[in-house]
């Protein structure tokens, strides 16, 4: 089902269609091929808010032709910012030179590999650009998903950060000798203390989702593989400690609201007497 052969297979991803992304986030989707050829691009076609084509992409993938095992497994950025990052001599083709690839024109834009002659091998996945209006800061989590690629989702606030401190205290005699005489001064320290251990707790709340994105984040909550994106090409890992939801019911679905607390895989350390 998951080798890239027709339009009916699929990305390594049980995220649903239509994701919704912001210019600064990057996603990427995975794939298995075994045949030379079957993944020679990667298409990409831009809509407008009413729904107009505005341009089309192919991005050729210079391990096509499966030479060793690792060209089987590949990896493609389709974020905004994965694709905003490239520039026209990256693509073979582009039906009309619009850069770049996700301007401010572009409501939405779909996805997909082919052949060299245009036989799609892949289904099509469809994203739409959404920027976030909040007065807080916004956070990527990308998780290891339970088909083996790395998904990512972005939450609206981050609303706290809570310090467990740890303190190592040792008491030690106060006063000096100076020469032959031994005095005390009013800045000598008995409890003493040597080490400070410093672990933060982060809270963040996602916007409403769907029921169906919903259920995908399930794999986010139970995923043994999480990071956090701190810039551009820069990750830290982190563990998933405490996840609560809320659901509201429309006319049309239910939706849902993540509460996620999570902690850096790594401690904090004041300087050490």
């Amino acid at each position: 089902m998951h080798i890239l052969n027709g339009s009916d297979k699929e990305f390594l991803t049980n995220a649903p269609d239509g994701l919704k992304f912001q210019s600064t986030d990057k996603n990427y989707l995975y794939g298995i091929t075994t045949t030379s050829g079957d993944i020679y691009f990667l298409n990409i076609t831009t809509f407008d808010s009413s729904g107009a084509q505005i341009d089309s992409y192919k991005l050729a993938n210079p391990y096509q032709s499966v030479s060793s095992n690792n060209d089987k497994f590949f990896k493609v950025g389709v974020g905004v910012a994965n694709l905003n990052a490239l520039s026209a001599g990256d693509f073979y083709y582009s039906e009309f030179g619009n850069f770049p690839v996700i301007g401010s024109n572009v409501a939405r834009y779909n996805v997909q590999t082919s052949k060299w002659d245009g036989t799609v091998t892949s289904e099509t996945k469809t994203y739409y650009v959404q920027d976030i209006c909040t007065k807080t800061e916004t956070v990527r989590l990308f998780f290891l998903n339970k088909l083996g690629g790395y998904d990512g989702f972005t939450f609206k606030n981050k609303t706290k950060i809570n310090a467990d401190i740890k303190r190592s205290n040792f008491k030690k005699q106060q006063g000096s000798w100076n020469g032959s005489a031994f005095s005390f001064g009013l800045a000598d320290r008995a409890d003493t203390q040597y080490d400070t251990n410093i672990k933060d707790t982060v809270t963040v709340v996602s916007d409403w989702v769907t029921e169906d994105e919903g259920a995908w984040l399930e794999e986010l909550f139970t995923s043994p593989d999480v990071y956090m994106q701190l810039s551009s090409n820069t990750y830290t890992p982190v563990n998933l400690t405490a996840s609560t939801f809320e659901t509201k019911q429309t006319a049309i679905a239910k939706l849902i609201n993540f509460t996620v607390e999570f902690t850096y895989s790594y401690n904090r350390y004041r300087q050490r007497f």
